[in-house]
Order: structure tokens, then C-alpha cells, then sequence
């Protein structure tokens, strides 16, 4: 032990002192890259998988798809398995473009992870996407297609984005802004809150509030759902929305801004009825918290 090491031990105690120490001497992480481009048509499809990963996806007016990772931490290696390298491994069939990012566990000093990854894309605006990450955020804007976006643990932002939409992740939050389409979005341990056109909508949240808008033009296709199992619920939704309303807490209350026609009475915890004469059904209910249904 040197002196500054022992002056730092009887100053702040041993395992302070060796995070200072081991900090200053180590030296600053390297950044590595790779990117390559695929020429593609108008509505091509990407397929993502990565471990410890961070994936953002914007849209533009070129049939290509251009993909770029970058490794903070660790060199990047292409086709083949090393454990101590990001592995890069990626394929194309027509328009069919897969990328696989396989991230290695073992850069860690004291409890300090030393390794990053960032995976940028460039798609056409009219994209499927299937992506899938065991532990980083996802992002994408401005994209049109079938999109499903998976995260074992890490948030999910959206703006802009069209068609079938298909959300999941298990320990992150949820946002997205003016969507349009069908959306199909859950969270184990983190609140939801999505805005936009929708046509079907089916939100879940295992502990996490829900913040709905439902814009003008929003359309029951069918029966919509929206429950969690431990927080508030408010749904905004057009003054003239057609619904059969299913509203129920265990522990909380129910606040209506719209005129609703009781089907068996009304009370704090449940309600059922028709919203402007009836429609589809739309089912509203929490475990613990309170349900507000305003206008938008």
C-alpha cells in the first residue's frame, strides 16, 4: 500500500479509499464502432437482439437501413464468440435485416460497470421492427409498421409512431407520444403513459400508474383494456367516445367527466353503464388506486 492509498484508508476507511484509488489509476475506456448499411425496398423489416444494450431507431427518406454500434469499455469483434468482446453478428435476406449484439458480463471494477453499448439505426419510415434487449431502453421515432419492442429491464420512448404496435418490458417505464394505430402495451414494475389516435388500446401494468389520451378520431375496432394491479388510471378521451364502460377498484376512487347511463346503479368503487349510448367494451380496473375518465 503506498502512501496515498494509506491516507486515504485512514481517512475515509479501507474500501473507500480503494474506489478512490482504483478510479484514479484506471485508465479512461476506450470507444469502439461499427456500422454498415443495407439497401433495402420501401417497407423492409429489422430484427434486433442484444444483451446489455441501448437501442434507438430513427426514421428516414432512403431505402437503407443503417446500423451503427458503438462499445464504450470493450473492442468490437464481427461473426465470431469472444467473451471478452461485443460480438456483432448480423444477416440479410432481401429485405429482411437481422442484428444480434451479444454483450459480455465481465468488465466490472468494484462494483462499477465499466462497459456501455449503443446501437443506432437508421430505418425507411414504413419499417417493421422487432426488437428485443435483456437489459437497455429502447427508442424509436417516427417509424410506420408492425413494431414490437421487448425489454427485459429498461424504459420504452416512442414519438411518432404508426401501425400495430406491440410494447413490453419487465422493470422500466413506458412514454409515447403521438401514436396512431393499435397498441398493445405492459409493464411488470414501471407506469405506462401513451397518447394518440388509437383504434384498439390494451395496457397493463403489474405495479405502475396509467396515463391515457385517446385523441380525436379514436375508434373502438374493439373491446379496449386498460388494468393494473398497483395504481391510479386516468383515461382522457373524446367528448363524443361511444363506449359500454366496466369500472372497478379495489381500493380508490371513481371521478367522471363524461355523462355515463348506469347500468345497475353507481358507486365509489365500480361503475358499469354506457358512455354516449353504448359501443364497444372498455374495461377500467386497478387493485389499489383511484380511476379518473375525463375529456380530452
Amino acid at each position: 500500500m503506498n502512501l496515498l492509498t494509506f491516507r486515504l484508508s485512514f481517512h475515509l476507511g479501507f474500501p473507500a479509499a480503494a474506489l478512490l484509488a482504483a478510479t484514479a489509476l484506471a485508465s479512461p475506456a476506450r470507444a469502439d464502432e461499427w456500422t454498415k448499411t443495407y439497401a433495402v425496398s420501401a417497407k423492409p423489416q429489422l430484427q434486433v437482439e442484444t444483451g446489455d444494450g441501448q437501442v434507438s431507431v430513427e426514421s428516414w427518406d432512403r431505402k437503407e437501413i443503417h446500423a451503427r454500434v458503438i462499445s464504450t469499455g470493450a473492442r468490437i469483434g464481427v461473426g465470431s464468440w469472444d467473451s471478452r468482446q461485443v460480438n456483432v453478428r448480423d444477416e440479410q435476406s432481401g429485405d429482411r435485416v437481422g442484428l444480434h449484439v451479444k454483450v459480455p458480463h465481465l468488465h466490472w471494477m468494484i462494483g462499477v460497470n465499466t462497459l456501455s453499448v449503443k446501437i443506432e439505426l437508421k430505418v425507411p419510415r414504413e419499417c417493421g421492427l422487432d426488437i428485443h434487449t435483456a437489459d437497455g431502453s429502447i427508442s424509436a421515432n417516427g417509424v410506420k409498421g408492425e413494431i414490437v419492442l421487448v425489454s427485459g429491464d429498461g424504459s420504452i420512448r416512442l414519438d411518432g409512431v404508426s401501425g400495430q404496435i406491440r410494447l413490453r418490458t419487465g422493470d422500466g417505464s413506458t412514454e409515447a407520444d403521438r401514436l396512431d394505430g393499435q397498441l398493445d402495451a405492459s409493464s411488470g414494475d414501471g407506469h405506462i403513459r401513451v397518447e394518440g389516435r388509437f383504434d384498439r388500446l390494451e395496457l397493463r401494468a403489474g405495479d405502475g400508474s396509467i396515463h391515457a389520451r385517446a385523441l380525436l378520431g379514436s375508434k373502438m375496432l374493439s373491446g379496449w383494456s386498460l388494468h393494473t394491479g398497483d395504481g391510479s388510471i386516468d383515461l382522457a378521451l373524446p367528448e363524443s367516445f361511444q363506449a359500454n364502460i366496466d369500472v372497478r377498484t379495489n381500493d380508490g376512487t371513481i371521478s367522471l367527466g363524461l355523462p355515463v347511463t348506469s347500468e345497475g346503479g353507481l358507486n365509489r368503487t365500480s361503475i358499469h353503464g354506457k358512455l354516449n349510448g353504448g359501443g364497444q367494451p372498455l374495461s377500467i380496473s386497478t387493485g389499489d388506486g383511484s380511476i379518473r375518465i375525463s375529456r380530452i
